[in-house]
């Protein structure tokens, strides 16, 4: 035995300890797979939700064009345009005229430059629903809103064209 090198006269003497650490390693190994394998189940399962959801955001999606086309003109100041993609709803409910418009929704919200955000929220009878968040462009006003204004914007169909229902 003198020539017993000392790692094998190491692994000689723990030969237990050495393979529970072993097992104790490959058990752990097996249980982080099985919970890996639980997790990509559900992942698989969320996604199965949200392409259902994502097809509908495809769809609502051009639909908010005329959204965004709608604030682009309010923040330009160009009431005409903006009033014409008003749906008659609001029109007779709101602002019946565009010097109505102009005062109570362009100069209100509009009167600084701002930054607005379109946020799909759902579908019901070939309406359209949408959360629009709007704020002050920071660089230019430098100050942040406190808070902004947000309000609900729906899109129908009058006539075999969208209009904004606000």
């Amino acid at each position: 035995m003198l020539g017993t090198h000392p790692i094998v006269r190491y692994l000689n003497q723990n030969r237990k300890q050495i393979f529970t650490v072993i097992i104790a390693v490959a058990i752990f190994f097996l249980i982080l797979r099985i919970l890996n394998n639980i997790e990509e189940r559900k992942i698989k399962q969320e996604q199965e939700k949200t392409n259902t959801y994502y097809t509908e955001i495809t769809n609502a999606n051009e639909h908010a064009k005329i959204i965004k086309q709608f604030l682009e003109y309010c923040k330009s100041g160009d009431a005409s345009n903006a009033y014409k993609l008003l749906a008659s709803k609001t029109k007779e409910e709101k602002y019946q005229n565009q010097t109505e418009f102009n005062n109570n929704y362009i100069l209100k919200f509009f009167s600084e430059n701002k930054n607005y955000t379109i946020t799909y929220n759902s579908q019901n009878n070939n309406q359209y629903y949408y959360i629009i968040k709007i704020t002050n462009d920071i660089i230019s006003a430098g100050k942040v809103d406190k808070e902004p204004v947000i309000q609900d914007f729906i899109i129908t169909n009058e006539n075999g064209e969208d209009k904004i229902i606000i």
